[in-house]
């Protein structure tokens, strides 16, 4: 028998696939928080997400923002780095393919990025950061739910691929400039909204299955030949 690392012993766990999605709806209840402590009046039409993470903005940046502007970039990075989580998971127990669920991966992590480096920090950093969550989360999610290979339940699969072509149609307006119908937050949160709300849900159902016995640590044969669900008995 060989002894798996640690890392991927954690990520072979339905507990923590659901643990991770679970974490995702945290990033709610900090939008709104800050939201309604800022000193001005934030709209969430028309006023864009970054600007929750800084002190001051404004058209010069010398407008104050909310004193608990801190929890917006805490939220950032804890939201980035549980959708990695969710997305490695998936990956390790072979429920989604791999390129598919290292898309995800990644947009997690660039997700994470924005949260530490702000606008104020370094725009285009930040910039770059939040456009790399929003392009390969949208299309990776969207390629899970219409993928044959993915291993999830039929209902959520196609939930999945709705959400993520939905953030994707949002992204392409949002870069394009068309944003008329919705605002520059609005659209902007139809790209954030559906791929939170779709990882929490293919995550919570996906943390109830677990993979087989043959990617269990401690197991020789690394193949999965069927995933089945948890029982208790």
């Amino acid at each position: 028998m060989r002894t798996r690392p640690r890392i991927l012993r954690l990520l072979l766990d339905p507990r923590i696939t659901l643990v991770a999605a679970l974490v995702v709806l945290q990033f709610f209840a900090a939008e709104w928080v800050v939201s309604a402590t800022w000193r001005g009046q934030y709209s969430y039409r028309n006023d864009q997400i970054g600007p929750l993470g800084l002190e001051f903005c404004g058209p010069q940046g010398r407008w104050p923002c909310s004193a608990l502007y801190p929890v917006m970039n805490v939220s950032f990075v804890l939201t980035g780095l549980a959708i990695a989580v969710v997305a490695s998971s998936w990956a390790v127990r072979r429920i989604v393919t791999f390129p598919h669920a290292g898309a995800v991966t990644i947009a997690g992590i660039g997700l994470a990025v924005s949260g530490i480096i702000t606008e104020k920090t370094d725009y285009q950093q930040h910039s770059a950061a939040l456009t790399t969550f929003f392009v390969l989360a949208s299309v990776g999610l969207a390629m899970i739910g219409f993928s044959g290979s993915t291993r999830l339940a039929a209902g959520i699969r196609v939930f999945t691929a709705i959400a993520g072509t939905v953030a994707t149609v949002a992204f392409i307006s949002y870069a394009t400039g068309l944003t008329g119908w919705f605002g520059s937050g609005g659209t902007q949160r139809l790209i954030i909204y559906p791929i939170l709300i779709a990882i929490v849900v293919a995550g919570v159902s996906s943390g109830r299955v677990r993979a087989s016995a043959s990617t269990e640590p401690g197991v020789s044969d690394p193949e999965v030949t069927r995933l089945h669900p948890v029982t208790t008995g």
